[in-house]
């Protein structure tokens, strides 16, 4: 037996005689009170090292209230003599979980009755939000359905990290907004109880089997329920993506109450039905609206992924001529020796409605910048150009041969114009030029250069091209090439 001593008394449990299966927050054992009394002691997954603050303030207020449908909480805190948390409560005859895998598919008025106790325990509690609603922690106890490790949540996301919280969601009940990583709120347990109403009625919850939860929850419109219209409109409304539009813990239980109570004649039928109707269309309405925004919030992370990527690729390139030359002179993102100046200009993502409009035939390209050499050129003669620009787009993106978002070097020419100064150059990358010149089409402007990857194994020859015509024009020797597109004799020469 281990011994623990924590806010109110002194506690032992059997850590190899577990109740019920582990959870996300911890894993539960039969204790034994001073007195002898059976008690359950919950083990929280976390230890004081990780800890905010050392003691359990929710459980101090649940422990100093008298509540019908809330599991009491005995005692709680950190043990004295370790760096673990605890919570005791009395032991519970089973959990709505296996009374579920028992019993197999509820009734209606069993359903509605243990929606309702359930309900009643989350309002008594209101000022805390579960955050972790399931059926394991629906316990019965003296005679009713109790609700069990409110506020347990809360403490770990205060006492550690957002991240070790989504790691702890139930995925087959957790809320679109917990998926996100939102700030809670009581409609996150709105939705929680709508995937326990499915369990109960359905043998399990909406989304079970999926092949990814987290989308499911996000995107999908959950399956009908019943062939009870109001029941259906009741579940749909709780299982709406937004939380703002899922009705309150009072307006589901008056909901419930009023379902199946064999009083409503044939005209409240045929308005429940069609009400049904209007809340599908809505949720298939919210369901296309959710996914259009996990597109939008996908697309930007990967965005921003390219845009963080770049700028260390760069730099280490800058570095390598700095550490190199002694000449060279670094300033932000432009450095210059003698004659020449190389820049990294325009570096940012590109928004969600630009990766859905104009892209160029097969890519998809979600940050972009533009890389440039100038320089003042030794005029040999008379109509020699004063200066010249070499310049080329870094694209982040995918491409018929690449489905990974890679970083690229391309650049372009005109097949109207000389070989001036202004060859090759970058084009913008949401102009027609741009689209064309990466098409199969004969255009006037068509590729000067790559596309080359520039990231991971393809760096080392990006470094060595800019190294190399930064060199050059140093001293005032880069000219425009003679051939386009270029060889890769204009490098190395």
């Amino acid at each position: 037996m281990t011994n623990i001593k924590l806010q109110n008394a002194a506690w032992s449990f059997d850590d190899s005689a577990q109740l019920g299966n582990a959870g996300g927050f911890g894993e539960v054992f039969k204790g034994t009170a001073e007195n002898g009394n059976q008690v359950a002691v919950k083990r929280l997954k976390l230890t004081a090292g990780k800890a905010a603050y050392r003691e359990l303030a929710i459980g101090e207020w649940l422990s100093n209230q008298n509540l019908q449908n809330v599991v009491p909480v005995l005692d709680f805190g950190q043990d004295a003599d370790s760096d673990r948390y605890f919570i005791v409560m009395p032991v519970c005859e089973y959990s709505l979980e296996q009374e579920i895998l028992k019993c197999g598919k509820f009734t209606l008025n069993r359903t509605k009755e243990t929606a309702l106790n359930i309900i009643s325990g989350l309002l008594e509690a209101k000022k805390v939000v579960h955050r972790d609603l399931k059926p394991s922690n629906i316990l019965w106890h003296n005679g009713t359905w109790k609700i069990a490790d409110f506020g347990i949540s809360k403490f770990i996301e205060d006492a550690t990290s957002q991240e070790t919280l989504r790691e702890s969601l139930t995925p087959a009940y957790a809320a679109p907004e917990q998926w996100r990583g939102a700030p809670p709120s009581p409609a996150i347990d709105v939705y929680a109880l709508g995937c326990i109403i499915h369990t109960m009625l359905n043998g399990k919850p909406p989304f079970l089997g999926a092949i990814d939860l987290r989308q499911a929850h996000l995107n999908e419109i959950p399956p009908i329920l019943s062939a009870i219209p109001r029941l259906n409109s009741l579940t749909s409304s709780m299982l709406r993506k937004a939380p703002q539009t899922r009705p309150s813990l009072d307006v589901c239980a008056c909901a419930l109450q009023q379902i199946g109570n064999n009083q409503h004649i044939s005209s409240r039928e045929e308005l429940a039905a069609a009400g049904a109707q209007v809340a599908r269309v809505e949720a298939e309405k919210e369901a296309t609206a959710s996914k259009r925004q996990s597109e939008i919030d996908e697309w930007n992370e990967i965005a921003r992924a390219g845009v963080a990527e770049l700028g260390p690729l760069v730099s280490r390139l800058f570095d390598e001529i700095a550490q190199t030359c002694e000449a060279a002179k670094i300033s932000g993102r432009t450095i210059r020796m003698g004659k020449a100046t190389l820049s990294l200009d325009d570096l940012q993502p590109r928004s969600y409605v630009m990766q859905n409009g104009s892209q160029p035939d097969g890519w998809k390209i979600a940050a972009s910048a533009t890389i440039s050499i100038s320089t003042f050129l030794d005029r040999v003669a008379p109509n020699d150009p004063e200066d010249y620009k070499f310049t080329a787009n870094l694209l982040f993106a995918t491409n018929k041969l690449t489905p990974t978002y890679r970083w690229f070097e391309l650049s372009f020419f005109n097949l109207s114009a000389s070989h001036g100064k202004h060859s090759p150059v970058a084009l913008q990358i949401d102009s027609r030029a741009f689209q064309l010149a990466l098409s199969n089409l004969t255009f006037t402007w068509q590729v000067a250069s790559g596309p080359w990857m520039i990231d991971l194994f393809g760096e080392e020859a990006f470094n060595s091209r800019w190294t190399k015509l930064f060199a050059k024009a140093a001293i005032g020797i880069l000219r425009p090439p003679s051939y386009l597109p270029i060889q890769q004799s204009f490098y190395d020469t």
